[in-house]
């Protein structure tokens, strides 16, 4: 049910349903005068338009995807025909739902395997509500509307504007700050240890020598981060995390309505993914980063096991930064040092300058 209206020959309609993940809500169908930045997408209608999964599972997330329903029945038939019936009268998409134009640009690097950049603009503890997909000299943000389930998309512009849109994106604009001298160290992590970004967090000057004890780096930059916490009156972590599926062969979904993309590797794949997780310390030009990597010693299904063998495939980080951008840092997705165990992944892979360290 909804209500129609007709002003200066326009027909406006308002319909209300239910999305993918039982979100109710009411869009407007006329859409022909919007501007594309504020067209709202639900999650079926992005699945449709996408050809997949979106490569940070924003928009389209795999534990929350109606598998069972989609395997034995036509349900992304129904998705392409309210596509088609919504978006087509405004030359967004064709009669079979794919979509044209300046929506098919904006909307191919997500199901693409390329890098996929996530984070949250409402704190650090928010789930995911922005999402940056790069694929070759192409880049999209994809955005969860606040309290409606709803999603909307927009360019990242031409490669040499992406890190001002990241930062504007992410809400990094004048609140990132460059270190006074670049750091860096590498190293794992057992059961027991606390992680570089909790210990600074929590003002742990003895756990951080500790640690600096034990993994062999300098604890003095880290010791004048707590003490930069220590004077301020708060600090908030921003937590971001990429996703590297450059050169990866996709694994596939059949449905009865045909074939799409999912956004991990197919079992054939000469390459494998890389996942690299960061919390940033802005106003420090600090970040603490996971990267789950190859290894030496996983087993070949060790991604299906990923509790058993989570700390296994990580590799741990810590850098302050003096001389780069932090959008160039968190698109350079590092393989785990040979030292570590590290085995080649195959991706692109920037070496860490000694000085840095």
């Amino acid at each position: 049910m909804g209500w129609e209206l007709h002003l200066n020959g326009i027909r406006y309609v308002e319909i209300s349903e239910c999305t993918m993940f039982g979100l109710f809500k009411k869009k407007q169908v006329d859409l022909a005068g919007l501007p594309l930045e504020e067209i709202k997408f639900t999650s079926e209608d992005l699945f449709v338009l996408m050809g997949g999964f979106d490569i940070g599972s924003v928009a389209v997330n795999g534990r929350r995807f109606p598998w069972r329903e989609v395997e034995r029945g036509d349900e992304v038939a129904r998705w392409r025909r309210q596509v088609v019936n919504r978006y087509a009268p405004a030359g967004l998409v064709d009669a079979e739902g794919r979509p044209q134009g300046r929506l098919a640009e904006v909307l191919r690097p997500f199901a693409k395997p390329g890098l996929g950049i996530v984070g949250s603009t409402r704190g650090s503890l928010s789930r995911f509500n922005v999402e940056m997909a790069i694929w070759g000299d192409e880049a999209s943000f994809l955005s969860v509307e606040a309290g409606n389930g709803l999603f909307t998309v927009a360019s990242a512009g031409a490669p040499d504007q992406w890190a001002a849109s990241f930062a504007r994106a992410f809400g990094l604009e004048g609140r990132f700050r460059l270190a006074e001298r670049a750091w860096h160290c590498d190293f794992l992590m057992g059961p027991a240890d606390k992680g570089l970004n909790t210990l600074l967090l929590g003002k742990d000057a003895a756990g951080i020598r500790d640690l600096a004890a034990t993994k062999g780096f300098d604890a003095r930059p880290l010791l004048d981060i707590v003490a930069g916490i220590e004077a301020a009156k708060s600090v908030d972590a921003l937590k971001l995390t990429t996703i590297d599926l450059r050169g990866v062969e996709l694994d596939r979904i059949e449905t009865p309505s045909g074939t799409f993309a999912n956004n991990v590797p197919a079992a054939s794949s000469a390459i494998d993914m890389r996942v690299k997780r960061m919390s940033v310390l802005p106003e420090y030009g600090w970040v603490a980063t996971e990267t789950t990597a190859p290894r030496t010693g996983l087993p070949a299904n060790w991604r299906e096991r990923g509790e058993e063998y989570r700390l296994a495939s990580r590799f741990f980080s810590g850098d302050l930064i003096a001389d780069t951008d932090l959008f160039d840092f968190v698109t350079d997705v590092r393989d785990c040092p040979a030292e570590l165990g590290g085995v080649p992944s195959g991706q692109p892979c920037r070496p860490i300058e000694e000085d840095g360290r």
